[in-house]
């Protein structure tokens, strides 16, 4: 690697023979010109840029919830480090038929254990609403100091598995409400969605890991779904 001084005629960008400059800050790099190869990709290659492919696509289409926090304060943060945390994790499946396994994703990652929901639940209703329950003590900061408290806000997000997109009810209730109702747009019926649970302190200045709520379809039925969580 060598870095490229600027000329009389400014610094060029692209490739030149055998050498191409690329930007990283606000310097310009030299390196030797990739070459095409007609070598094909190993079995294990392939399996891993399917699997790449497969949680990149999950976490560009939850990129809002992202950014309310994942992994803030690490130096890999928010989208990298979600995709880096899951590509081995959060797929099942055999080559090259790979599927996202859903309840093991993260969409929020706490960097200092800051807590998020127990025994949570979910409850959907004929009119495309949907409740949201988990356990919260009235004294929770005593219990966990300094890591979650009453006041905290709860997020939830949805994900539509068949429209590959995501609804977010941002900031729909305080941790010591317990519960909290969603409304989503109507004609989802026959749809599956993912729900995930995230909390975040009041001034926003911790997050939570998210909690995997549970999956469910919407009908004319109320059907609740319950995930526990020690």
């Amino acid at each position: 690697m060598a870095r490229i001084i600027p000329s009389p005629l400014g610094p060029f960008r692209g490739t030149i023979g055998n050498v191409e400059s690329y930007k990283v800050g606000d310097k310009i790099l030299g390196r030797s010109a990739r070459c095409a190869t007609s070598t094909p990709p190993t079995k294990e290659k392939k399996s891993q840029q399917i699997k790449f492919a497969l949680i990149s696509k999950f976490y560009e289409k939850v990129t809002k919830v992202i950014s309310i926090g994942y992994r803030p304060r690490a130096k890999v943060k928010g989208i990298r480090a979600a995709i880096r945390d899951h590509i081995n994790t959060a797929i099942i499946g055999t080559f090259p038929n790979y599927e996202i396994n859903y309840p093991e994703l993260h969409v929020t990652k706490s960097d200092n254990g800051f807590h998020g929901g127990f025994q949570v639940s979910l409850e959907t209703h004929a009119d495309s609403k949907v409740t949201i329950n988990w356990h919260a003590q009235d004294k929770v900061r005593e219990q966990y100091p300094g890591v979650a408290g009453p006041e905290d806000l709860v997020h939830v997000t949805f994900f539509n598995e068949k429209q590959q997109r995501a609804i977010y009810c941002f900031g729909v209730a305080e941790r010591r409400a317990k519960t909290a109702l969603c409304d989503l747009p109507y004609g989802l019926e026959g749809n599956v969605l993912h729900a995930y649970l995230s909390f975040t302190s009041k001034d926003g200045k911790y997050v939570s890991d998210s909690d995997y709520v549970g999956s469910f379809m919407l009908t004319n039925k109320v059907n609740t779904y319950v995930r526990q969580r020690c």
